[in-house]
């Protein structure tokens, strides 16, 4: 049987992510259907059939998912447009950011004393740049949707060949049942892509510290250094993602993991940083938690602050896999829900779509769920092999350290 309470939470992120968008494109009556709608779909239907289709060859679970991606495929292809108006009412400036500093780095300027089309200034971090930079090359850096959201299933499916029901449903679930993931998907949007790709960074990061060797966990912690470097927030999941690895494999291999991933994110962001601290514009996001517009010494210090007590508190909690994915999703759900307070207190007014910015939560809520194994289906770890399944360590000195 499917965990409630697991769904539920699926369904309370789906809900906290889209309400505002449907309540601005909409009417809020329509967005309160649409939670109870979703609430019902996710907890009750969702289990439902995942029991029923248990048994589907996964030849069906691929031609599900071909002509799903193919529909999202299309859908894109006609509402996305140069002038970044989508069939949902209004534009965004995302992808366009993307696109601009892209264009300033190939002159060889720098790229984030630019501005979008709306005005706005360059969030994302060096690392989103480098990810967005092949697709674009080809024409615009917004095509990359059509690769990263069509690839949550490999995430969620923890890349096996043989596609099970589960990770098809949960990839329907938060792809088409999230109002805002349809539509920064339609507009270009990264925010919800840079939580697909960091999360697949941290499964590989966690399949090579259980079974692979040194030199396969230093890559993967380099790619993880360079997703985590997408946005200013998302960094933070380096400390669970590394209490992971200490736990599930050893305290070096954490310790690698942190090391390599930190200095690589370092890598990307002091050179633009240090050339023109004033200037380095993804600092202003600042300005949705508080009353600053830069980061200040205060930031810092709560910053700090909080790292060092959700460090000591995993070093007392040691959580597993789906522990760990669910406190990442919190951690990420954690600024939009900073951001509605704070646009709360300032203005008086309840801005829904704050809770947008918690889009990336979404992938690891739906990761847990999947890692879990409870809507009928093994429980299955992030390296692929059953949980309880006895790994054999690499050396005399890990299995000592285990």
């Amino acid at each position: 049987m499917a965990s409630r309470g697991a769904l539920a939470g699926v369904a309370g992120l789906i809900a906290m992510v889209s309400v505002g968008t449907v309540a601005r494109n909409a009417s809020f009556p329509i967005a309160l259907g649409y939670v109870a709608v979703m609430a019902i779909l996710v907890v009750g239907v969702l289990p439902w059939l995942a029991q029923r289709w248990a048994s589907a060859e996964s030849r069906i679970c691929w031609v599900t998912f071909a002509v799903v991606s193919a529909a999202l495929s299309v859908a894109f292809l006609i509402s996305y447009d140069p002038t970044h108006l989508s069939s949902l009412g209004y534009g965004a400036d995302r992808a366009d950011a993307l696109n601009v500093a892209l264009t300033r780095l190939a002159d060889g300027a720098y790229p984030y004393t630019a501005r979008t089309y709306m005005g706005t200034e360059i969030t994302p971090l060096p690392g989103a740049l480098l990810i967005a930079a092949p697709f674009w090359a080809i024409g615009n850096a917004a095509y990359q949707n059509l690769v990263w959201v069509p690839g949550l299933l490999l995430v969620l499916a923890h890349g096996a060949r043989r596609l099970r029901v589960v990770p098809v449903l949960l990839w329907c679930a938060v792809v088409l049942g999230s109002a805002v993931t349809v539509q920064e998907f339609l507009v270009g949007d990264d925010l919800f892509v840079n939580g697909v790709y960091v999360a697949g960074a941290a499964c590989l990061v966690v399949a090579a510290a259980r079974r692979w060797g040194w030199w396969a966990l230093v890559a993967c912690s380099m790619l993880l250094g360079i997703t985590l470097c997408s946005r200013p927030h998302i960094i933070v999941l380096l400390v669970p993602i590394t209490a992971l690895v200490w736990r599930e494999a050893s305290a070096a291999r954490g310790m690698v993991v942190a090391g390599v991933s930190a200095l690589t994110t370092a890598a990307l962001i002091l050179p633009f940083a240090l050339a023109d601290w004033a200037g380095f514009s993804p600092l202003h996001v600042a300005s949705k938690v508080t009353d600053s517009t830069r980061i200040t010494p205060g930031l810092v210090v709560l910053a700090v602050l909080a790292l060092a007590i959700v460090a000591g508190a995993l070093w007392w909690w040691r959580p597993r896999e789906v522990a760990t994915a669910w406190l990442c999703a919190w951690l990420l759900a954690a600024p939009g829900a900073l951001a509605f307070l704070h646009v709360a207190r300032a203005t008086g007014e309840l801005d829904l779509w704050q809770l947008s910015l918690a889009s990336p939560a979404l992938v690891f809520g739906a990761l847990a769920v999947g890692l879990s194994g409870r809507l009928g289906q093994p429980d299955v770890g992030v390296d692929g092999y059953a949980r309880g399944a006895s790994v054999e360590p690499t050396s005399g000195a890990e299995s000592a350290s285990r």
